[in-house]
This record gives C-alpha cells, structure tokens and sequence, in this order.
C-alpha cells in the first residue's frame, strides 16, 4: 500500500483569485457558487494527492515473496 498526502496546488489560488476579480460585481454568495462551477469545469483542485512511499506493511509483505 502506497502512502499519499494532500499538498496545495499553486495554480488553484491563482485561478481563484482572478475568477474572483471577474465577478467582483456579483453578491459573495452567487460569486462563490459561480467560482466553485468555474474551478470545477477547469479541473482546478485545492489540493493535489502526492506519493509519499509504501508503508512498513507493503514493504515488509514485498520482500517476504
């Protein structure tokens, strides 16, 4: 079994932020959903699942065949 992490993806921010300055003149809470709809559609995610290393388990199992 592979150990992951949740890590920030830079370009998430980015995108948030100038969608945002896009729809500055919408209510917060319609610019929210329409932002979340945007970033989606984009395939944009807060964070990225990174691989960290298989486990003592996965390891241990590994090498016993």
């Amino acid at each position: 079994m592979e150990l992951r992490y949740k890590v920030r993806n830079p370009a998430y921010a980015t995108m948030r932020d100038d969608i945002a300055s896009a729809l500055r003149q919408m209510p917060s809470h319609a610019r929210t959903q329409t932002m979340e709809a945007k970033l989606s559609e984009l395939g944009v995610i807060d964070h990225l699942d990174e691989p960290w290393g298989m486990s003592k388990q996965a390891r241990a199992s590994r090498f016993a065949l």
